[in-house]
This record gives C-alpha cells, structure tokens and sequence, in this order.
C-alpha cells in the first residue's frame, strides 16, 4: 500500500526556506514545535524532521509524522585543555542511530600543517564528517525502507546537522556570508580564524546541493547532544 497520503509519513523534498538556515523552521515554531522531542521523529533506524503540517499520529505507529526524505545527523567535537597546552588531541563524533550503533562513527582528528588542536577545529570536523557520512543517503537513499511508499527511491532532500556548537551553527548560517563578501576577512579586517575548515564546510554543502538537497544547521543543548557527544569523548579515551 503506498503512503504517500499526508495522514502518513511522507516526502517532503528539500524545505522550502532554501539552504544554510537554520533548523527549525520559522513553519515548526509557529506551530509550537521547538523541543528535540517535538521536532525529532524515529522511525524504522534513523532520525528524521517532524512535518511541521502535521498536528496527528501516523494511524498505523502512532508516531508524530516525519519527511521519510530527511535525516537528522548529531555531531560534536572535543578537544581536552581546549586554549592550553595540554591540548594536544581532539576527537569528533557523528550519531545517526541508536538502533545499529555500526552506523555511528567517532575518531581522532589528524591535524595537518601546524594547525592547533582545538575545540572549535574539532566540532567543524564533526558537522564536514557528519555531512560526508550522509552522503550516501543523499546520493542512494536507504535511510529507511520504502517498500510502502510508491515512487522513484527515497533519498535525502533535506540533511539536518545537529550541533551543540554555536559557534559552528551561527558561524555557518550567518557569519560565513559576510565572510565571503569580505573576502574571508571579519568585521575587525583580520583573516577568518580556522578559514580552512569553513571553506571544507562550505564545499560539502555545495556537494549535497549537487545533489537537489537541503543542508539545515540545528543548535541544541548540549544535554540533547549527548549521543554525539558520548561518542568523540570514547575516541578521545580510546
């Protein structure tokens, strides 16, 4: 049977406010819709964006409805003695599912070129890993099973990146226009701190536009990052 019906789970395509704006939409606030649990929708293994139009259940699993074309990737990154010394490694960790934890990576960041070891370098690892590991859904699909849903197969229009960083989330939304503009120059006429990695973030981005697809950024508390979180302090340990 297929469920494209707007009473289910649907397609949704990429979101209509365009690319590197912020999540949510001005469309879930005004329904009310703010909180992680609001906004979150599990289903068959991964995370996906609530439709904003939707004030019912799914009748069939009694779920808030979700856009079966998005996922929703937590990321975050550590640096221990982050503006020390001490800071000598830092670690990145990406979360997509707490139903096969084989999908959630985490690893060391290898720093090149006498860059330092810092919290800020380590959170724009995880959102370019983080967007790097949705590729292959944003490219094939397969971020859930779409046997009941009828049409070509269901890739990902809109990738939310969920950050506890604001420093990524505003910096990528907001200040990295005006950097451009300024020829990556911020408003003090200096260069643009860790301007390497901003354009690293910028060029995944344009990737998953290649692809018809929407990047939104999501700044949470740190206490709903914890998944990620968890995860790039395990590589630091380990």
């Amino acid at each position: 049977m297929a469920h494209d019906d707007r009473t289910w789970h649907h397609r949704a395509g990429p979101p209509i406010y365009g690319d590197l704006d912020k999540f949510p939409s001005s469309i879930h606030e005004q329904k009310g819709f703010i909180s992680v649990a609001d906004l979150e929708v599990e289903l068959e293994t991964f995370l996906h964006v609530r439709c904003p139009n939707a004030n019912h259940e799914c009748p069939e699993c009694t779920r808030n409805i979700g856009h079966i074309d998005s996922l929703i990737v937590a990321v975050d990154g550590a640096c221990r003695g982050n503006g020390t010394a001490a800071a000598q490694t830092s670690a990145c960790g990406v979360f997509l599912s707490r139903r096969d934890d084989t999908l959630n990576r985490y690893w060391r960041v290898n720093e090149q070129y006498g860059n330092p070891h810092t919290n800020q370098r380590a959170e724009l690892h995880a959102a370019i890993g983080g967007i790097d590991i949705a590729m292959d859904y944003v490219r094939e699909g397969g971020q859930i099973y779409c046997d009941n849903h009828s049409g070509p197969p269901c890739t990902v229009k809109h990738l939310v990146i969920k950050s506890d960083s604001a420093y990524v989330v505003n910096g990528i939304t907001d200040y990295v226009k005006k950097w451009q503009v300024n020829g990556w120059r911020n408003a003090r006429g200096e260069p643009v701190v860790n301007q390497d990695l901003w354009r690293f973030l910028l060029d995944r981005v344009n990737e998953v536009n290649n692809w018809d697809a929407v990047v939104s950024f999501w700044h949470v508390k740190r206490a709903d990052n914890q998944d990620a979180d968890y995860l790039a302090n395990f590589a630091l340990d380990n």
